[in-house]
């Protein structure tokens, strides 16, 4: 079995949150894939609003802030090792009162402009469409634009996307060469406007469907560009604007964004983000997981639509929403980010995973300096910076961006809170990455308990474990200039790995293939038969030929273990699989042979054809065989032996047998598989004879010698299960059993 890395990302209000047994069991099904992880949902938000941009973001290349080219030289590289997919941009608010044009040209001679939504602010516009594309370019990420519909018109942001993504000979893309950027820029993702329900022009859904599908055709994809066209979406609850747009606009979208912040409500005091009672944690982790129950109401809106899931739902702003912190600028949004935050941010991430078929982009508000950032700074002489503890969340979580989701169980503890919210004490999701390994999150949300954790994996076995723990001695920690590393990770090493012992019960059955070779993962076995006791009654089996077999047991097993298992290993090393596998299907092919006989002898047409139908598709199309064209247009492989045969007659089995090499058998079927044999090599003779040696391509004697060694090691190669894999001193009695009640489900299929 491959053994791989599990890397563990863990979050913890309690101390000593370990991984032995017994408050909280987690069984990871890692062959149960879902979906990817889309890595847009590790996306950011900027806004002008306050100083993210000015000052958080952006400095101007005459700042004494260590800047590249006006960027932020610390927050730059701290975003780079963030790797930021996507960021969206101008706004929010902000965007529907935007006028790109403002934004181009030489820079002392911009138009300033009041941000109305944000403190009134006046901005000079010196970032502008060229700072914030070369800054996507700088990070890596896919641009978003959120485009102003509200106070724009459709030909203002026709230009614009012409402006950024044509390289013809056009008005705007001339105008963009001459303020000095020759190639258009790779635009992905537009919106067309931002919460038209509200500050977006507070429409009704049905006027701004309409203007969305005005927008969405006049927004042309230019050359080779092709653009994802985001509908304004929804907020919280409003499933209404969901329904209406689904009817209205449909496809005409690529997708549509939803809008979730845990917050105390709009009006009065949100609270502070540093003083906290124990009460107010609890409830925020509450209002933080009804995103979920969000989520599938909105998606179950769209899905009478949208079944294949085409359209995208995108929480393209979510996160905390505190107070202002205490001489900062009202309206400019700045807090502090505390555990409680990180915490928010962990269990949102687990819920879009959970929801990855439908969420395909997710941006927290805001990157730096607003609401729930990840960076934090100010402008005093050379500039500081601080990371917050959301943004090692991010960091942290990173294995999960394109990884696959994975099908778990949890059983853990809950509690009742405020709001007659119920939340469990532990948020956890687990994932593998393209490297196939395992990536885990836990986030123990008790601030009075450590939580031992058990987990299982199945279908899997771990060679190395690394983790790293957030946490830290009081829920309302934070990072300031002062004090950055408050709240920062380490390395988390109370994990412990329990030896792997194979569920024999479950998962290990055995088959005698062509070639005389132990083979796992049986398709064809009855599982529930397995799991029963039957499998263990051994009284019954007549092994009266026990004192042989057992030596001959022990005989193969010494056989295997010093010559053909690393004989195969060296074979398969030299070998690649692709012509492995073209050897073993070509021999197999004349295994269809005796499946037609035998499923004529015991009158079933339909085996009897399959098994025909798979001889001639993969003798002529298949290559002689080498490839197995009859199983991708339906044709799967269904053997019938003449042990089969004799059983279905009602001949008795005999006495057990272990055939030197081959491994376990019958008298029966030692007697079947030697007729079965016969039928084969009579047609392989055959193929040999015009294939091989009247060609001149092998010699006869040394041909006769070779094939039945190579295709002994061929076949072993195809598989890994090893003599004493089963970890039992009574392994022999357990093949025994499973190998007598496998036939029984054979015979009597």
């Amino acid at each position: 079995m491959k053994r791989q890395l599990i890397t563990i990302t863990m979050l913890a209000s309690a101390f000593n949150l370990t991984m032995s047994a017994q408050d909280a069991k987690i069984s990871i099904h890692t062959n149960q894939v879902k979906n990817k992880i889309n890595k847009e949902i590790y996306g950011q938000f900027a806004e002008h609003l306050g100083s993210c941009i000015y000052g958080g973001l952006w400095v101007g290349p005459e700042s004494k802030i260590p800047n590249i080219n006006g960027y932020r030289k610390d927050v730059l590289y701290a975003l780079k090792d963030l790797k930021v997919p996507v960021l969206r941009w101008p706004g929010g608010c902000f965007a529907d009162e935007y006028h790109w044009m403002d934004g181009i040209g030489p820079r002392n001679q911009r138009p300033k402009m009041q941000n109305n939504n944000w403190g009134g602010t006046i901005e000079d516009n010196s970032f502008g469409t060229h700072e914030f594309l070369n800054l996507c370019e700088l990070l890596g990420a896919e641009p978003y634009i959120s485009g102003n519909v509200g106070s724009g018109t459709v030909e203002e942001l026709a230009k614009w996307v012409e402006y950024m993504t044509s390289d013809g000979d056009t008005p705007m893309a001339n105008l963009r060469r001459k303020n000095g950027r020759e190639k258009s820029w790779n635009v992905k993702y537009l919106g067309v406007g931002n919460e038209s329900w509200g500050c977006g022009g507070n429409m009704r859904p049905e006027y701004y469907s309409d203007l969305y599908r005005r927008y969405s055709v006049y927004c042309r994809n230019y050359d080779k560009h092709q653009l994802y066209k985001i509908a304004s979406g929804a907020s919280d609850y409003d499933y209404n604007w969901t329904r209406v747009l689904m009817d209205n606009v449909g496809n005409r979208m690529n997708g549509l964004s939803l809008h979730y912040y845990t917050v105390t409500g709009w009006n009065g005091s949100k609270g502070s983000a540093t003083k906290f009672s124990n009460e107010d944690y609890y409830w925020t982790i509450g209002k933080c997981l009804e995103i979920e129950d969000v989520i599938k109401k909105h998606s179950a809106i769209m899905d009478q639509k949208d079944p294949g899931k085409r359209i995208g739902l995108l929480v393209d702003e979510w996160g905390t929403w505190w107070d202002e912190e205490p001489g900062t600028v009202r309206g400019h949004l700045y807090q502090q980010n505390t555990m409680r935050d990180a915490f928010v941010a962990a269990l949102s991430l687990n819920v879009f995973h959970r929801h990855a078929d439908r969420v395909k982009m997710a941006n927290i508000a805001q990157v730096v300096n607003v609401l729930q950032s990840m960076i934090l700074t100010d402008t005093k002489d050379a500039g500081h910076m601080v990371l917050t503890p959301t943004y090692h969340v991010f960091r942290m979580y990173q294995p999960f961006q394109d990884a696959k989701a994975l099908s778990l169980d949890v059983t853990c503890d809950s509690m009742k809170v405020r709001d007659n919210r119920t939340i469990p004490m532990i948020s956890t999701s687990a994932a593998k990455t393209k490297e196939g390994n395992l990536v885990v999150s836990l986030a123990n949300v008790s601030l009075d308990k450590a939580q031992e954790v058990e987990f299982t994996t199945d279908g899997m076995t771990a060679k190395t474990v690394k983790g790293e723990i957030l946490t830290s001695k009081n829920i309302a920690d934070y990072n300031d200039f002062n004090h950055p590393d408050t709240v920062k990770p380490v390395a988390f090493k109370d994990i412990k790995i329990k030896k792997n012992k194979p569920d024999t019960n479950k998962y290990i059955a055995f088959e005698q293939d062509g070639y005389g070779v132990l083979a796992n993962n049986l398709e064809e076995l009855n599982e529930d038969y397995i799991v029963s006791n039957q499998v263990f009654q051994l009284t019954g089996i007549n092994d009266s030929l026990g004192p042989f077999n057992r030596r001959m047991y022990a005989f193969n097993t010494q056989i295997d273990k010093k010559i053909v298992y690393p004989a195969s290993r060296i074979y398969a090393a030299v070998v690649p699989k692709p012509i492995r596998k073209g050897i073993s299907n070509f021999y197999n092919n004349f295994k269809e042979i005796p499946t037609f006989v035998n499923s004529v002898l015991q009158l079933k047409p339909g085996k009897a054809a399959n098994a025909l139908g798979r001889l001639v598709v993969n003798s002529t199309a298949g290559l002689l065989g080498v490839v197995d064209v009859a199983k991708n247009i339906g044709l799967k492989s269904d053997p019938e032996t003449m042990g089969d045969t004799l059983g279905h007659y009602g001949v008795g089995t005999g006495s057990y047998l272990i055939l030197p090499v081959s491994g376990p058998s019958t008298i029966r079927d030692a007697v079947g598989t030697a007729t079965d044999t016969a039928m084969e090599s009579a047609a392989r003779g055959v193929a040999e004879e015009k294939l091989f040696f009247d060609t001149g391509v092998f010699d006869k004697n040394i041909y006769g010698f070779t094939r039945p060694v190579v295709t002994g090691l061929n076949a072993r190669s195809m598989f890994n299960l090893r003599y004493g894999d089963l970890n039992s001193p009574f392994e022999y009695d357990l093949v025994k059993a499973l190998y007598y009640n496998y036939r029984k489900i054979q015979v009597a299929k």
